[in-house]
């Protein structure tokens, strides 16, 4: 598998490589700060309460202009989002 150029940007949903051509894992990950504030859902049993809303209040910001391997966290290509 060919490795890409790194002054070339790519779009997240269209990465120029089906795997990592270092390792062959096929996932990557970018880098992201995360704010905001969540409201967590308990019952009065002690048990978890329905949370599935939890992430919709909070602000994701890009901080990076790679995306790595989620294995062996090499860089794979430049993106924009």
């Amino acid at each position: 598998m060919r490795k890409v150029d790194l002054k070339i940007v790519y779009p997240l949903e269209k990465p120029p490589v089906e795997k990592c051509p270092y390792c062959g894992n096929e996932e990557f990950y970018i880098n992201q700060r995360v704010s905001g504030n969540v409201e967590y859902h308990f019952r009065f049993d002690g048990e978890a309460g329905e949370n599935g809303e939890l992430h919709e209040p909070l602000r994701y910001t890009d901080i990076g202009k790679f995306a790595c391997c989620a294995e062996c966290r090499k860089r794979l290509f430049r993106y924009r989002n």
